[in-house]
């Protein structure tokens, strides 16, 4: 009968071992589960952080080259404006003149 008792002991003893293993192995499942979850998420992190670099970088490059075109254009200018530029400098002429001859009456040149 003690045979009989250490045997159930013993089993007892195994049976509680096992259920602990058990336990700890759906623990170490859990745990193995969201760190494939992390490693995803962090993946897709990864992947959000490169789009959004290259969407700056092409907004820098586009900044860049609207710059150098608003330099040269102001550099090199437009028809409009060298058409401007010569009725200004016709108008400044004509109100020159205009202005020496009517200083010429009165002074009775």
């Amino acid at each position: 009968m003690n045979a009989h008792r250490q045997t159930t002991k013993d089993e007892l003893g195994l049976h509680a071992e096992l259920n602990a293993l058990k336990s700890e192995n759906s623990r170490m499942t859990e745990l193995q589960e969201n760190l494939f979850r992390i490693s995803d998420l962090s993946r897709a992190q990864q992947r959000a952080i490169k789009r959004l670099e290259d969407k700056i970088s092409v907004a820098q490059q586009i900044a860049n080259e609207t710059q150098l075109r608003e330099l040269d254009e102001l550099a090199s200018p437009t028809k409009e404006s060298r058409e401007m530029r010569q009725i200004l400098a016709t108008l400044h002429r004509q109100q020159q003149a205009t202005g020496e001859h009517q200083r010429g009456r009165y002074l009775g040149v």
